[in-house]
């Protein structure tokens, strides 16, 4: 099989756009569900250290 040069360079940028569009949706779901997160980090650290760990 032997691809032009422009269905090469298709390939190659649909391939990018998946990739931009797929890390773009997990840095904004991650950003969203790290304030929880932290914060149940900070309070079992709290927890933690007056004892009740």
């Amino acid at each position: 099989m032997t691809f032009s040069k422009k269905t090469v360079l298709g390939l190659i940028l649909l391939l990018l756009a998946v990739f931009v569009v797929y890390s773009c949706i997990m840095v904004f779901g991650a950003r969203q569900r790290k304030p929880e997160r932290a914060k149940l980090v900070i309070r079992w650290s709290e927890d933690r250290a007056q004892g009740y760990g």
